[in-house]
């Protein structure tokens, strides 16, 4: 487990202050990382230059992420630069022009050159421009509690090891802008804090959202195996039922189960539409027990 880095932050510091409205689809909302918790602790804690391109464009932005494909992959921006000295070494091109070279993830590339051109170049303009001041503030703000919320999760995530397999074998990085939010990245998964400075670090908030994340991915393989379409109602409805069986009799069995008690499952299908092999084999890949 480790750090995500400052430009991932970033663009989730972004994403934050760009509203969703409330008759967006479910996965719309879903997807939607805006906070209005950090909104008012950012205006105070971060300079006014890392405030003002986020705040400028974020009503046209909310409009242009109100169709699913567009508000997820726009979630892609956090790993399309290695950091942000890259992506401002980008910034003057086109997304349609970068090449592979000129990026982090050609995965991410290539999504998002798949997405509406306005919205992905209007997001890397106020990630450009708010970049150099949020590299400066980052570590006097937010580094400190994510220093501080690693050393937590490290014997945390040990005693979870005999019990969650997958979450001990995982690479989880943690994002001091993602709140209590998690976004699963191919193997690499990325969950929030769960808290905000000057609140003292919540290790076992960023591990429920790292397990239910990877049960996300789990349960998505475990369709697919079986030939059955693993749409995001299908895999979100497996992966809360499948982690809370795997969180039982482990620390963050009642971290997870007031974590849940707090979600809203709109939009899923049904417990009585999942098969219930696909839980069990979810399950096992959450144990380690299952490939």
């Amino acid at each position: 487990m480790r750090a995500a880095s400052i430009y991932a932050d970033l663009v989730f510091h972004l994403l934050a202050f760009v509203p969703v409205g409330r008759e967006a689809p479910a996965l719309v909302r879903a997807a939607s990382l805006h906070s209005e918790r950090y909104q008012r602790w950012a205006r105070v804690s971060l300079p006014l230059e890392t405030i003002e391109p986020c705040e400028r464009d974020a009503a046209i932005l909310g409009a242009m992420l109100s169709r699913p494909e567009v508000a997820t992959g726009i979630q892609l921006l956090a790993i399309l630069h290695d950091d942000v000295e890259q992506a401002l070494g980008a910034a003057l091109s086109a997304i349609g022009e970068l090449r592979e070279d000129e990026v982090g993830s050609a995965w991410a590339l290539a999504t998002l050159r798949r997405l509406p051109a306005e919205a992905v170049e209007i997001a890397r303009i106020a990630v450009a421009l708010a970049g150099p001041d949020f590299v400066d503030a980052h570590p006097k703000t937010l580094g400190p509690l994510t220093a501080a919320v690693l050393d937590g999760c490290g014997p945390l995530l040990a005693a979870c090891g005999p019990s969650l397999g997958a979450l001990a074998s995982a690479d989880i990085r943690l994002s001091a802008t993602l709140g209590e939010h998690g976004r699963g990245y191919g193997d690499t998964v990325i969950v929030g804090l769960h808290t905000l400075p000057p609140d003292d670090p919540d290790p076992a908030g960023p591990l429920v959202l790292a397990l239910h994340e990877l049960a996300v991915q789990a349960a998505s393989r475990a369709f697919e195996a079986r030939g059955i379409e693993a749409t995001w109602a299908r895999s979100e409805r497996v992966a809360l039922l499948a982690a809370a069986r795997a969180a039982s009799g482990s620390p963050l069995e009642a971290p997870y189960v007031a974590w849940r008690a707090s979600l809203s499952t709109e939009g899923l299908v049904g417990e009585g539409e999942v098969p219930p092999e696909v839980v069990e084999d979810t399950v096992l890949r959450l144990r380690g027990s299952s490939a």
